[in-house]
């Protein structure tokens, strides 16, 4: 589904922000 693949590149994004 195109919606979780969105969900996870938001995922990706706030990890790297924590990182």
């Amino acid at each position: 589904a195109k919606w979780y693949y969105y969900v996870m590149l938001a995922f990706v994004d706030v990890e790297a922000n924590y990182l």
